[in-house]
């Protein structure tokens, strides 16, 4: 179905603009139906805020089009796809890099652990996604600058606490440090954005190439190797369902 909506989008000439927006918008609300029957199966409430996710996605992207069509600007549609994503990483993020991070820490054995997850991680996660929701619906740019800078600040706050720095030698670790690094400067530039000191299009470039981008890859290559029974490399070996349970939702 993805392939197909891709297709449907090159030829959107030949078979209409509403037959390649329909075969484009479905793969979104198909993948949305396969989590929410895992999550029921599995009882795995918690994720719900993934099933969320892909909600805001599937409304961007219907947003998208729709916008497209109506000759006016997308912009809506970007910011809540990017929006959903960034939300998503702020949550599994959360989880999967301190985890990886302390894992690889205890084969050292080191005992310099990042810290664990508390209430200021909670605080980060709203904040974060308060400032999102705001760039998405309100018109205030001040409001959104405020709320957007002090995401920024939390979620500088949020990865040193994790010990990044401390992964340099095994960079399988390190990239999702790096890629958590530009979760800050896409808040500090949704803030600059919405006063008009910094471009919204290299706002939308901050976000999606730096940080849906990097932590997409630095997720990957790792859950890839992993998943297909690889070693990984050096002290980073552990257990493939821990593996599965941790990065199965990106």
């Amino acid at each position: 179905m993805w392939v197909t909506g891709r297709l449907a989008i090159l030829l959107s000439d030949f078979i209409g603009i509403m037959a390649a927006i329909f075969a484009d918008s479905v793969f979104l609300p198909l993948l949305l139906f396969i989590c929410v029957r895992e999550v029921v199966a599995g009882r795995k409430w918690k994720d719900l805020k993934v099933v969320a996710g892909l909600i805001a996605l599937s409304a961007a992207n219907l947003l998208y089009h729709l916008a497209v069509v109506g000759g006016q600007h997308p912009s809506v549609g970007i910011k809540l796809a990017l929006s959903a994503y960034t939300a998503m990483i702020l949550i599994v993020g959360g989880r999967i890099i301190p985890s990886f991070t302390r894992n690889w820490i205890n084969k050292t054995g080191r005992t310099d652990f990042p810290a664990v997850y508390d209430r200021f991680d909670t605080a980060a996660i709203l904040c974060g996604v308060a400032a999102l929701a705001a760039w998405v619906i309100l018109d205030d740019g001040r409001l959104v600058a405020g709320i957007a800078g002090l995401a920024a600040v939390m979620h500088a706050v949020r990865p040193a606490r994790w010990r990044g720095w401390t992964t340099t030698a095994e960079m399988l670790v390190t990239t999702l440090h790096i890629a958590c690094l530009f979760v800050p400067l896409a808040f500090l530039a949704i803030g600059l954005a919405a006063v008009n000191v910094f471009d919204e299009t290299s706002a939308f470039h901050v976000l999606s190439v730096g940080t849906v981008t990097m932590m997409m890859l630095a997720v990957m290559t790792r859950a890839s190797l992993g998943h297909t029974g690889r070693v990984l490399p050096h002290h980073e070996q552990q257990s493939l369902p821990m593996q599965q349970s941790c990065s199965a939702p990106f």
